[in-house]
């Protein structure tokens, strides 16, 4: 499943994913930056191309991104039930 949606995510974000994984290459975090967070609608062996890189390893690196996401949005549906329950009680408050 993929969790991070073509040319819809903000730099920050895809450049926190990143960060997160063993990629170094600049021209690779460029081309993930561009295929994620561009309003171009390039395929991927265009960005691949674009940014000189293989749309092999583009591909693997972009697998790399997306398990980091689907790890954070693991993370936010484990605390979305103290989340919401803490906003209900400062409702309470008021």
């Amino acid at each position: 499943m993929n969790y991070l949606i073509k040319n819809e995510e903000k730099i920050e974000k895809i450049e926190l994913l990143i960060g997160q994984t063993s990629i170094t290459s600049k021209n690779m975090k460029k081309a993930i930056i561009d295929y994620y967070c561009s309003d171009s609608n390039r395929t991927k062996r265009a960005t691949a191309l674009l940014n000189d890189v293989e749309e092999s390893n583009l591909s693997r690196d972009m697998k790399k991104v997306n398990l980091e996401a689907k790890k954070l949005e693991r993370l936010k549906e484990l605390d979305w039930p103290e989340y919401k329950a803490f906003l209900e009680y400062k409702k309470t408050m008021h």
